[in-house]
């Protein structure tokens, strides 16, 4: 056997990658049911967000347009549209670059966009942290530590008081 997995055809019996496989599963499903548990925490998180900004929660639970609601909400909906034209030429000009298009053009593009997107990503969180009256250290724990500052301005204290045009 080389290396730290066994391979098929390697000499390997049955019997070991079985058991491979066995304590790969019962790793698996504590991890699992704690990724659930998360998520379900930060879908009540949001929710509250959501209600905490006049909205209805329910908008949370929806891809893409919960997105466009936040933006609404503690910014502007022109950022958000460009966030979504920055996820599309990001995909584009990664295709193209591995297709062999003008690569090093297209790993630039891609380059540029994945920056600008990530500019607008932490303008918006320092635009959410301001929505509800917080401030610029709280906006960094927002851009690093997300979901568990997202549970703090949902089920913390703070209160929405608008949008920092």
């Amino acid at each position: 056997m080389n290396g730290l997995i066994p391979l098929v055809g390697d000499g390997t019996s049955p019997d070991e990658l079985q058991d491979l496989l066995d304590a790969l599963g019962k790793a698996a499903l504590p991890i699992c049911l704690a990724l659930l548990a998360w998520y379900l925490l930060d879908i009540i998180a949001k929710w509250r967000i959501y209600r905490k900004a006049s909205e209805p929660g329910w908008k949370s639970l929806i891809p893409v347009y919960n997105s466009y609601v936040l933006f609404k909400r503690v910014w502007k909906t022109s950022c958000f549209w460009a966030m979504i034209v920055c996820a599309l030429a990001t995909a584009i000009t990664t295709t193209l670059g591995l297709a062999g298009t003008a690569q090093s053009v297209m790993t630039s593009l891609t380059t540029f966009f994945q920056l600008l997107s990530l500019i607008i990503s932490i303008m918006f969180n320092v635009k959410l942290a301001r929505s509800f009256g917080k401030g610029v250290g709280f906006a960094v724990g927002l851009i690093f530590l997300n979901p568990v500052f997202m549970l703090t301005l949902g089920f913390g204290s703070a209160k929405y008081v608008g949008a920092d045009k």
